[in-house]
């Protein structure tokens, strides 16, 4: 194998073509799925964005490089790299990332034979299965569903001869179900709470 030692890489924008590529790479993930989410329906998620980032990163050099003197090229690296030291600290001393495997261990360590767990978000049943290693029966449904008899149909369903509920709630503060469960059950009726990184977790007695 070739020793990559001494080989070195380097990327020019010179042209206006190759600029405009990449504003094409680097708006393309945010405005479209924004566009769809707007008119269509809900698609868009911050984290579908990544794939922007290399060419937010080559746009952002290129800006860089067309300072010449080195003085003010250095002030514009510390400066960029102070204003970035914030979000670095929080993402490296907070918990950023959805917290499924906690989810899914705290429904497990409090359950019983008799509950049902419905997951409010097709789009989070998926790693809740991942981690929950229970034998509950899920129920999932759409978080953006307003339909009030597919509520209390999807409801209905889940609480057949069961007497508690798990409502685990997947970026849904806002939701309808949540509004609806609350609502039927009662406040009175929540045995136990838990919020979690983008998630809530609720019981409720049902009979």
């Amino acid at each position: 194998m070739q020793s990559i030692k001494g080989q070195s890489w380097s990327v020019s924008l010179d042209s206006v073509e190759e600029v405009l590529l990449l504003l094409i790479w680097f708006f393309s993930p945010i405005l479209i799925p924004f566009a769809i989410s707007k008119f269509f329906t809900p698609i868009y998620s911050t984290r579908y964005t990544i794939s922007a980032t290399a060419a937010m990163y080559l746009l952002a050099a290129k800006g860089i490089s067309t300072f010449t003197r080195k003085k003010v090229l250095y002030s514009l690296v510390i400066v960029i790299a102070l204003l970035s030291l914030p979000g670095l600290q929080h993402y490296y001393t907070h918990d950023v990332k959805q917290q499924w495997r906690e989810t899914a261990n705290f429904i497990e360590s409090n359950s019983q034979a008799n509950d049902i767990i419905f997951i409010c978000s097709y789009n989070g049943q998926k790693p809740f299965d991942y981690y929950y290693e229970g034998h509950l029966k899920r129920f999932g449904v759409d978080r953006h569903v307003d339909e009030a008899s597919e509520i209390v149909s999807a409801i209905d369903d889940a609480i057949t001869q069961k007497e508690r509920l798990w409502l685990v709630l997947w970026h849904a503060r806002e939701s309808p179900i949540r509004d609806y469960v609350m609502d039927r059950f009662g406040k009175d009726s929540i045995v136990l709470e838990k919020e979690f990184v983008a998630i809530e977790v609720y019981l409720f007695a049902t009979s």
